[in-house]
């Protein structure tokens, strides 16, 4: 065999192995930025869902908050007058029917997580419970502390609400 058709042999050889080597790189590179790019999607789904979850309970938790604003405010009308009654268990009637919606938005929080975040939702959720019972015996004219036991609640209601809202922002900013 001549030396030319060596050469011919081995370029021919050359550049078939590198076609198979390039195109075996560039699938590779191709696998990669895709799982990169679905790496990515499924973390803005995930920070998408949590501050949907995260919204929701704040949204409860404000309206919730709203009523034990207007509950302090009937403090203004004198305990034993029938306005402040009626007003007080239009209240507490309120009450009981927004803990039910707060509660599944804080079991999709706490799903959600992160656990700090899971935590505070469920300290926020005793939060409720408690204020609503202290309302409970408000409403029943125990005056034996009874408001002080209400404005205790309300203010621990405040801080676990200001909790969660930090450690949903944190777990946002950290996704």
């Amino acid at each position: 065999m001549d030396a030319s058709l060596w050469v011919a042999v081995v370029t021919g050889g050359t550049a078939a192995i590198t076609g198979w080597v390039t195109s075996q790189g560039n699938a590779r590179a191709a696998k990669v930025q895709a799982e990169a790019s679905q790496r990515v999607q499924l973390l803005t789904q995930r920070r998408e869902a949590r501050r949907t979850a995260y919204l929701e309970v704040i949204d409860h938790a404000h309206g919730t908050g709203q009523r034990y604003f207007e509950v302090h405010g009937l403090r203004i009308t004198a305990p034993e007058s029938e306005r402040y009654a009626a007003e007080l268990e239009r209240l507490r009637d309120e009450l009981r029917s927004a803990y039910d919606p707060l509660m599944r938005c804080v079991r999709v929080a706490e799903l959600e997580g992160p656990p700090a975040v899971a935590e505070q939702a469920q300290a926020l959720l005793e939060a409720v419970y408690e204020t609503n019972r202290s309302l409970f015996h408000l409403a029943r004219n125990d005056t034996d502390g009874a408001r002080d036991r209400f404005t205790d609640a309300r203010n621990r209601f405040h801080q676990c609400s200001e909790g969660f809202i930090a450690a949903a922002q944190k777990a946002i900013n950290d996704a």
